[in-house]
């Protein structure tokens, strides 16, 4: 996609950061991979629009894909696309990167019981 010339045109017209993502093993895992939407899913973090035709369309074989991902390639023996799932998987690692500088962000204030350790020296696990 990076490679489509009216995709290079709006991304220099707009300044737009594209980026490539490689998919292996990281799509099935349970903490990071595709299956990980879920919960978001069930947490009405992600909303579908059914409004119109075309909506009901367009998430109806979304939810055709989603049904049918096993994260296999397509081929003969797999002949469901999952093109839609794998683009609505892409942005999670931006989503998790931002939750974590947000809570970077938040801090406070923390006063240990015991001050005999200096973390900003440690350069290991105080346990190891």
């Amino acid at each position: 996609i990076r490679q489509d010339d009216n995709i290079k045109e709006f991304v220099l017209k707009t300044g737009t950061l594209l980026q490539g993502h490689l998919t292996g093993k990281n799509k099935h895992d349970p903490l990071y991979g595709v299956g990980a939407m879920t919960e978001l899913f069930e947490n009405n973090k992600i909303h579908l629009p059914y409004g119109d035709a075309e909506s009901q369309a367009k998430i109806d074989s979304y939810k055709r894909q989603l049904v049918y991902f096993d994260g296999k390639p397509v081929s003969s023996r797999n002949k469901h696309k999952t093109d839609i799932v794998m683009a609505s998987w892409f942005p999670m690692k931006v989503f998790r990167r931002v939750q974590k500088e947000h809570l970077a962000e938040v801090g406070m204030d923390y006063n240990p019981s015991f001050s005999g350790y200096n973390v900003t020296e440690m350069n290991d696990a105080p346990w190891q």
